[in-house]
């Protein structure tokens, strides 16, 4: 279901880009508040993904005891990520902070 809601939120982000912003190009210009704030989704996004891969690939199969505090880690920062996407999403609401 986790997987299911990511796909959702990336279909809806870059609908979403392409409404503000209908060039593409301009995404990554970084010349405008806008521009810097997708420029910053994409990249938490990558990171995202990069952590779900390691957590599912590597931490999954082997859960144990001695590796619980690796997966701790994970969800931690995957929260601090969390709230990153938030920081972002109300800077192209506001126009602020970017």
């Amino acid at each position: 279901m986790g997987i299911t809601a990511l796909f959702l939120q990336i279909i809806t982000g870059i609908w979403l880009a392409y409404l503000h912003l209908p060039e593409v190009s301009g995404w990554f210009s970084l010349e405008s508040t806008f521009s810097r704030a997708v420029w910053l989704k994409f990249i938490l996004l990558a990171a995202t993904l990069v952590l779900a891969g390691h957590a599912r690939l590597r931490i999954h199969p082997r859960l144990g005891p001695d590796n619980l505090s690796l997966l701790a880690v994970h969800i931690v920062t995957i929260t601090l990520l969390s709230i990153l996407f938030l920081i972002a999403g109300v800077a192209i609401r506001t126009g602020g902070w970017l």
